[in-house]
């Protein structure tokens, strides 16, 4: 199939136009009464997430980079031209009277004007370039395709059992098809190269929706304080950017969950919902491309679903908007960066609209960016300086700065051929530069004052530097601190995650020591040194800042590949070792070739460690031995709901929330247990206090709010006194202090889930 960028002109414009019409028939039926179920959210989401990175795409003209590379930049381009967009609304329009820019008629009215604009930019620039003539290799609607479609749906169908009947057989058997898939993709059975692009979609968007649909409220933790300053903006018609906050900072969260909502008649909890999961399942299929762009499809393909197994992938990305929108821009612009065949300007013109919107989704992840570029840029200068690459020669051979490694000898730098990066001094000084304003200067400075807090807090904790109290949990079982206390199926897991690591470790040294034959672009090279020496830093420090866990997860976007890679590294040891002892007890010599290694090695990292590994993640084991015990090994919030007590809320929770925020006193603090303080930031942001270590200590002239947890089984979760981020149950019985607060005299509020009193 010719992707619309490869089309004739009037062709493109055509389409859409034909969108642009159909959004507008639709939006004005609705304003008339008329409203059409369905047609205006499906027309409305193709017209926002495609259209305006389409047309821009043409203006640029791009094209010949095929339909994955045209739909990964696409929505790109058009997310950050949505945000854009309601910025430039939210600063102009109230100088011309409009005083809520953000609500139906001045969005639809501005938007129509902007693609009505870019399209004449577009058929201007663009209109003298050929349609394409090539034909790529059409999938079609075959067996493989139809079968990973179903995937999705499986997840959405199987949600329902859990909301409603608190049956998880559908989930389960999601999790046992998405391994049969990738089982089948190692063998080479079924399913082909053709199909690997939708099989990762399909596969991410299932695990997403697998999390995203459990409950009719949103779920996870930070998206309830996101969804605060998102209903402001949605209430008010305006974004204040005034209001003190990092997350009111955040265009990801003030901008496009808004203006989706709005164009689209669609309530904000399911674009949460529905619409954010299919963007951030654009994250692993970015990264296939790029790890495609550097080796063969197959091993491409199991680096992405590597990195889809990390359990960060399917909890906090799919329940924290603006980190799955930042690490989209994040793997554009690494695409961006691999990426063959653009001219210098075309690069610098997507890298400077990514690099903003990566800039203005999420202050931590924009930060981790710039040192990933910054120090990625400055080991590249030290490579091409004279003394860098003696060094560099000396511990391995074969780095070519200018471009991909083959294995041969360096160029000399008179037969080097110069290849466009955007891992250079202008955009890397751009990127700081845009990053320091943008943050210094909204949300009253509160994402650049909290850096600035946390290297003064990691600064005054290095006294604490050998002690392992003052790392996370995860740092001991990463290096084995944990294993004698391990049961077996935790001994197991820990194996595997040991394996995984071991596996990055050998494929870094063999990409710097003996990169022969290894075809990784220059800047990736440096990145992944990069990504690799910043994870370290981070386990080492005391209290690092963004949670080991997440870093890792972030590292993964550039070191996942260097797991397959470092495997069939060892497998290939392995294997010569094996074969040189068994010939000398023969008296012979055998030569193991490479070539017989690679599918055998596929398969028994696919079925010894890729599974098992995606299996422990998702919770799969957990459930299947009916573990009770967290932490052993991962648990799920998703297949063990019905006998887990998580961050998830229903509706009852939400609506008792609600009710406080409409009727509560300032003056009074409200008071829950440290899941019950989640839902209430979602209406009265800052209010929620959470039970002290004592918690028969609650302050009079304070409301106290339960949830469902709470009052079904007789249980609040707690802080540990003494000990950040570990949390306990404590039954309400052994406080009965607590229990004379919230007897029925003292209930304002009850609506069969959730519960709040006011002492007396």
């Amino acid at each position: 199939m010719t992707p619309p960028n490869d089309w004739e002109i009037k062709k493109c414009l055509s389409i859409v136009i034909a969108i642009l019409l159909a959004s507008l028939g639709l939006i004005g039926l609705a304003a008339l009464g008329y409203d059409i179920p369905g047609l205006r959210q499906i027309v409305g989401f193709i017209y926002l997430t495609f259209v305006p990175g389409l047309l821009i795409l043409r203006i640029l003209r791009i094209h010949e980079i095929g339909a994955v590379k045209t739909l990964l930049y696409s929505v790109g381009l058009s997310l950050a031209f949505v945000m854009f967009t309601g910025l430039f609304m939210n600063s102009i329009f109230p100088y011309i009277g409009i005083s809520k820019p953000l609500s139906v008629f001045p969005l639809v009215a501005t938007l129509t004007a902007f693609i009505a604009i870019l399209c004449s930019i577009a058929y201007k620039r663009d209109r003298y370039s050929p349609a394409s003539t090539t034909v790529e290799r059409k999938g079609g609607l075959f067996s493989p395709s139809l079968f990973l479609i179903l995937l999705p749906l499986v997840a959405i169908f199987g949600t329902y059992l859990i909301n409603f009947h608190e049956n998880n057989i559908l989930l389960m058997t999601l999790i046992v098809i998405i391994s049969v898939v990738i089982a089948l993709a190692a063998f080479g059975k079924f399913f082909h190269p053709g199909t690997y692009a939708l099989a990762i979609v399909a596969i991410a968007i299932g695990i997403l929706y697998s999390r995203t649909m459990i409950s009719m409220y949103v779920v996870g933790q930070d998206i309830h304080r996101e969804f605060y300053f998102q209903g402001l903006v949605l209430t008010n018609g305006y974004w204040d950017a005034t209001i003190p906050g990092t997350l009111n900072a955040m265009l990801s969260i003030v901008m496009l969950c808004p203006i989706y909502s709005i164009m689209l008649n669609m309530d904000s909890v399911w674009i949460a919902k529905v619409i954010y999961p299919l963007f951030f399942s654009l994250i692993p299929l970015a990264l296939f491309e790029v790890y495609r762009e550097q080796v063969d499809s197959r091993k491409a393909f199991l680096a992405a679903f590597f990195f889809m197994s990390m359990i960060v992938f399917f909890t906090s990305i799919a329940t924290n908007l603006r980190t799955g929108i930042a690490e989209l821009f994040l793997a554009l612009l690494i695409l961006l960066m691999v990426d063959r065949g653009r001219t210098s300007v075309q690069k610098a013109a997507l890298a400077i609209i990514f690099i903003m919107a990566l800039t203005v989704s999420h202050y931590a992840l924009a930060y981790i960016g710039i040192a990933l570029f910054i120090l990625g840029w400055l080991l590249l200068v030290l490579a091409k300086n004279r003394i860098g690459r003696g060094v560099w020669g000396r511990l391995g051979a074969g780095f070519s700065i200018s471009g991909a490694n083959t294995g041969r000898a360096n160029p000399t730098p008179q037969t080097a051929t110069p290849r466009p990066t955007i891992l250079n001094g202008n955009l890397v000084c751009l990127f700081l530069v845009f990053t320091l304003a943008w943050y210094m200067y909204t949300a009253s400075a509160a994402p650049f004052n909290a850096i600035v807090g946390i290297g003064h807090h990691v600064y005054s904790s290095l006294a604490e530097f050998f002690s392992p109290m003052a790392r996370e949990a995860i740092v001991g079982t990463a290096i084995g601190l944990d294993w004698a206390s391990a049961s077996t199926l935790g001994k197991a897991f820990r194996v595997i995650l040991y394996l995984t690591q071991l596996f990055i470790i050998v494929g870094l040294a063999k990409l710097i020591l003996k990169p022969e034959g290894l075809r990784f672009k220059a800047e990736y090279i440096a990145l992944a040194v990069v990504s690799g020496l910043g994870l370290l830093v981070v386990m080492v420090l005391p209290y690092a800042f963004f949670g080991v866990t997440r870093f890792y997860h972030i590292t993964l976007i550039i070191l996942s590949p260097f797991c397959i890679l470092g495997g069939e590294v060892i497998w290939k040891g392995g294997r010569r070792l094996f074969k040189s002892v068994s010939s000398r007890s023969k008296g012979k010599w055998v030569r193991l070739s490479p070539a017989q290694n690679n599918p055998a090695y596929i398969k028994f990292l696919v079925l010894a460690v890729l599974i098992p590994y995606f299996l422990f993640n998702t919770g799969f084991v957990f459930e299947i031995t009916k573990t009770e015990t967290r932490g052993e090994f991962p648990a799920s919030e998703v297949l063990s709901h019905y006998r887990l007590d998580t961050y998830d809320f229903n509706q009852m929770e939400a609506a008792g929330a609600q009710w406080l925020s409409t009727v509560s006193d300032d003056r009074f603090k409200i008071y829950a247990d440290v899941y019950g303080g989640i839902v209430i930031n979602s209406q009265l942001y800052g209010r929620a206090k959470t039970f002290p270590a004592d918690i028969e200590k609650v302050p009079q002239n304070s409301y106290i709010y339960l949830r469902t947890w709470n009052i079904d089984r007789q249980e609040v979760v707690i802080g540990v006194q003494h000990q950040p981020g570990i949390l306990k149950h404590v039954s309400l019985e052994d406080k009965p202090a607590l229990l004379d607060i919230i007897d029925s005299g003292n209930k304002i509020y009850a609506n069969g889930g959730s519960q709040v009193f006011v002492p007396k």
